[in-house]
């Protein structure tokens, strides 16, 4: 959770950085289309993927307690499924970033 905070912080910089680039910039259009996929990356990502990982970690606290018909193998599944949406996501916002620099 704490590196969806972090990515959401950051996407607020990029965010307020391109707006500011794109009043003093003739070629609003390029920025407008920047801001627009960083405006699908929040709503995408960071909604999405903060319900996951709270339902995970609710998960895995019914799984400590023992709670019956519980899988640790459906835990585990899950986990990887949210470490690789986590990898995607970081891999994109990095090409992103370089797109804005």
């Amino acid at each position: 959770m704490n590196t969806v905070a972090f990515w959401k912080d950051e996407t607020k910089f990029f965010a307020d950085l391109l707006k500011k680039k794109e009043s003093a910039n003739e070629n609003k259009q390029e920025y407008g289309s920047m801001l627009k996929e960083l405006d699908k990356i929040h709503a995408d990502l960071y909604e999405d993927l903060a319900d996951d990982i709270t339902n995970h970690e609710k998960f895995l606290a019914r799984l400590e307690k023992g709670e019956k018909g519980l899988s640790d193998s459906d835990y585990r599944d899950k986990h990887r499924q949210i470490k690789f949406q986590m990898e995607r996501f970081e891999a994109d916002f990095q090409r992103f970033k370089r797109v804005i620099f």
